[in-house]
C-alpha cells in the first residue's frame, strides 16, 4: 500500500489490536499491536531435534521421551510457547470467531519455527480435522484457515479433506498423556478418494496447539498407514 494512503487511513481509521483492543498502536498485519506481539515467546534452540520440545539450557539433542518412545511423525516444530498473548490470540481465533488472526499466527509461526531446518520440503499441508459436530458448532476449522495462509506462502497445496475425523472424542483437556493417546486412538481416517494423493508423499500436518502430541501423532499414524512417506508436524504453539 502507498505509504501516504496508509497514513491517511490510519489517521481516520486507526488500527485496533485484536488482542488488547488498543487503538492506533503499531501493528503487525494490521491486527496485533507490537506490545502484544512482543509477548509471543518463540520456541528456539536448544530443543529436541525430533519433537521440538524446548530445553532451558544446553545444546539441541533428542529428548528422553523421544529416546524412550520415538514418535510416529518424522519431525515436529512449533512457533511459540503457549503462554501470555499467544493464548489470547489462539483463543480469539478458535472461540471468538476472530478468523483474521489466522494470517497473523501463521505468518509469525512460519518466521519463528526454528528456521532454517523447518519446514522441510513437504508436498502438501494436511490440517487436523474437526468432527462434523464440532465443525457445525464452531462454523470453521481453525487449522484449515491456518493451512490456507501457509499454503500460499510455501507454494504447496493444502487439502483439508484428506483426513476425516471419524470419532467424536472427549476433550483432551485435563487428560494425562496416556489417556490422551487412548482417547484419540482410531479417531481419524483417510478419505477413500484422497488416498492416491498422499501415497509416497511428504506431508505437513498442521494444528494450532501441541500439548503431548497425541493428536498429531495419531494423524501421522493414519497417514503413514495409508501410504504417506514422511509426516512433519507444525503447530502455532506448544504447551510447556
Amino acid at each position: 500500500m502507498n505509504p501516504f494512503i496508509k497514513r491517511f487511513l490510519n489517521f481516520f481509521l486507526p488500527p485496533v489490536c485484536s488482542i488488547c483492543g488498543r487503538v492506533g498502536g503499531e501493528s503487525i498485519e494490521g491486527t496485533i499491536c507490537s506490545a502484544c506481539r512482543r509477548q509471543f515467546t518463540p520456541v528456539g534452540h536448544p530443543l529436541c531435534t525430533l519433537c521440538g520440545r524446548p530445553f532451558s539450557a544446553g545444546d539441541s539433542h533428542l529428548c528422553s521421551r523421544c529416546l524412550e518412545r520415538q514418535p510416529v511423525y518424522d519431525l515436529a516444530r512449533a512457533g511459540g510457547l503457549y503462554r501470555n498473548t499467544m493464548v489470547t490470540a489462539i483463543h480469539g481465533l478458535k472461540y471468538h470467531e476472530r478468523v483474521h488472526l489466522a494470517k497473523d499466527l501463521a505468518m509469525w509461526t512460519l518466521n519463528h519455527c526454528a528456521q532454517p531446518e523447518f519446514p522441510p520440503q513437504a508436498e502438501m499441508i494436511i490440517p487436523v480435522p474437526l468432527h462434523q459436530r464440532r465443525l457445525k458448532e464452531r462454523g470453521f476449522n481453525q487449522s484449515q484457515l491456518l493451512g490456507r495462509v501457509l499454503a500460499k506462502e510455501l507454494h504447496i497445496p493444502c487439502d483439508p479433506f484428506v483426513l476425516i475425523r471419524t470419532k467424536d472424542t472427549d476433550p483432551q483437556v485435563g487428560l494425562s498423556e496416556i489417556e490422551r493417546r487412548e482417547n484419540i486412538r482410531g479417531a481419524f481416517a483417510v478419505s477413500p478418494g484422497r488416498r492416491s494423493r498422499i501415497e509416497g508423499k511428504a506431508l505437513l500436518v498442521l494444528d494450532d496447539v501441541m500439548t503431548t502430541g497425541a493428536t498429531v501423532e495419531e494423524c501421522a499414524r493414519t497417514l503413514k498407514s495409508s501410504g504417506a512417506d514422511k509426516v512433519y508436524v507444525l503447530t502455532m504453539a506448544r504447551v510447556e
